[in-house]
């Protein structure tokens, strides 16, 4: 599970699935609120069939202010 982060700027894919099972992303600011624009920086099972899924469904509505490294 990796929670309450802010993905920004990040070149390419922002999280990419590399094995079958399914991840939680949940409650993290992906510098939008539209789950098409989110989709696109997410390689998992939509983009190959053979991998995982990567759920990020709730996201933040909002850059996450107190986000740090932990």
């Amino acid at each position: 599970i990796i929670p309450q982060n802010n993905f920004l700027a990040n070149l390419g894919y922002t999280v990419i699935m590399e094995h079958y099972s399914t991840v939680d992303v949940l409650h993290n600011w992906w510098g939008t609120t539209n789950p098409n624009d989110i989709d696109k920086q997410i390689y998992d099972n939509l983009d190959n069939a053979n991998l995982g899924r990567i759920n990020y469904i709730p996201f933040a509505s909002s850059e996450i202010t107190d986000a740090a490294p932990r």
